[in-house]
């Protein structure tokens, strides 16, 4: 195997500008190790001490998350992996196992000075690989980032959207089978004798109540006006008084109502009137149920192509912030309810509009918003958006009251796959795309913390 090695060091694009003498130097300080199907090429945690080529066989790479195995990549013949000059990597953080019998190459970190110091051309090669792959690893990162954001969101969303749309499957259902039982109401109510006077009357009435809002009461006013219209109605002769009572109630009937329906219909009537009255009332509530959820529907709908900046332009343009941050705070309103989070949002009346690129300054309210309230899922929390003006700047304020960021980590949140979330929830690339995006917007943000008090301040300057 050995001395078919430099052969396929130099078939590899990485090494083709590379002199023979450098890498027959190169295998002069390494070696070839052999793996069987299972063992290992690196594990997490150990240390990183060699530069690996694999000469022969596959290796899968891979992480253990709290969900499960999470695969990586396939190495194939020809692949570099691990140590390389100048790398800062000390230690791995994934698997690297051997999906069948393989060969590898090793050269140990030690022979990095010497190959800085005589083998320009082979150094070159291996730090344009590495700064390649670092490029590719950032973007994926990146791409990660953004598919995580966007399941967050998409999560939230379909509860959010999953509610009204239950409410109207059903709202729909009890109305079609109401809809089957009110021409039987309707008959009885045809049998009796009323002048054109009292079924105006009664017309009135119906349509007084439909057209006014029904009075805001507690739960405690609610509960006493049911009872006494349920005992109007039962010393009238209805014995199922509280049933017709709670539809009555909603629609804002009090005893006086109920003597001015018995003036018009007295005794004889009354039980026909109330059925026939029962049901309109119901038919009209299962069509407010479907309106009402209808109307949540396509506010959510709203929100998203606000959010997303759908059928708009999405070049630099005057930004409306309020804007983008309630509807962002709408696609986030699910997991604040989850995590038993207020939120409180206050903005000025005369808030300017700041020239920006609309969804990438989505994407910097729904990163910090997300992260407050990840701070707050376990005990809950009140979350404070503001946002005001001054002779100079346009400032956004987002305070949570969690537990803080810690002074070690305050100083790190903006560095690039900083992260201090468990493994697999978190690419540590969150704040760093905030700052990136900030700063194309010649916008700075602030950090202020303490435990039950962490305030993110964005400023945007005037243009």
């Amino acid at each position: 195997m050995s001395e078919r090695l430099l052969p396929f060091l130099k078939d590899l694009s990485t090494f083709e500008s590379v002199p023979q003498e450098s890498l027959e130097w190169m295998i002069s300080c390494g070696g070839l190790v052999q793996l069987k199907k299972g063992e290992f090429l690196f594990e997490k945690g150990e240390a990183s001490q060699y530069m690996q080529i694999v000469i022969e066989g596959r290796f899968e790479v891979y992480q253990i998350t709290d969900r499960g195995r999470k695969f990586f990549a396939e190495l194939e013949p020809g692949e570099i992996t691990s140590q390389l000059p100048y790398s800062r990597l000390k230690e791995t953080n994934a698997f690297g196992e051997a999906l069948e019998d393989s060969v590898v190459f090793r050269l140990h970190k030690d022979c990095f000075r010497e190959m800085i110091t005589n083998h320009f051309e082979l150094t070159r090669s291996l730090v344009h690989l590495m700064t390649s792959r670092v490029r590719n690893f950032t973007q994926m990162q990146v791409q990660n980032e953004k598919l995580m954001a966007l399941g967050k969101l998409s999560a939230g969303l379909a509860h959010e959207l999953n509610n009204p749309s239950s409410a109207m499957v059903r709202s729909a259902s009890e109305l079609a089978l109401q809809l089957r039982r009110s021409p039987e109401s309707f008959k009885k109510l045809l049998k009796i004798q009323l002048t054109e006077k009292e079924i105006d009357g009664i017309q009135a009435l119906l349509t007084s109540k439909l057209d006014t809002p029904p009075p805001v009461l507690s739960l405690m006013e609610r509960s006493d006006l049911e009872e006494d219209l349920a005992d109007w109605l039962e010393a009238h002769g209805e014995s199922n008084g509280f049933e017709y009572a709670e539809h009555l109630v909603e629609f804002g009937f009090s005893p006086t109502d109920m003597e001015s329906l018995y003036q018009l219909t007295g005794s004889k009537h009354l039980t026909p009137t109330l059925h026939w009255l029962d049901d309109q009332l119901k038919i009209v509530k299962m069509v407010n149920e479907i309106e009402e959820a209808s109307k949540r529907i396509g506010t959510l709908v709203s929100s998203i192509k606000r959010y997303s900046y759908m059928d708009r332009d999405s070049d630099r343009q005057p930004v409306d912030v309020k804007e983008g941050i309630v509807s962002t705070v709408t696609m986030l309103q699910h997991k604040a309810r989850k995590h038993k989070v207020n939120i409180e949002e206050n903005y000025a009346s005369d808030l300017p509009k700041v020239n920006g690129l609309p969804g990438e300054l989505n994407q910097v309210w729904t990163n910090i918003i997300d992260n407050a309230l990840d701070a707050m899922e376990n005990g809950g929390g009140s979350l404070v958006i503001k946002a005001e003006n001054d002779e100079h700047y346009v400032r956004v304020r987002i305070r949570d009251t969690g537990p803080g960021i810690p002074d070690d980590v305050l100083t790190h949140i903006f560095e690039p796959f900083y992260t201090t979330k468990p493994q697999g929830q978190g690419t540590g690339l969150g704040l760093d795309i905030v700052k990136k995006i900030l700063n194309q917007h010649n916008a700075e943000v602030r950090v202020e913390t303490q435990p039950g008090n962490t305030e993110f301040t964005i400023s945007f300057p005037y243009e």
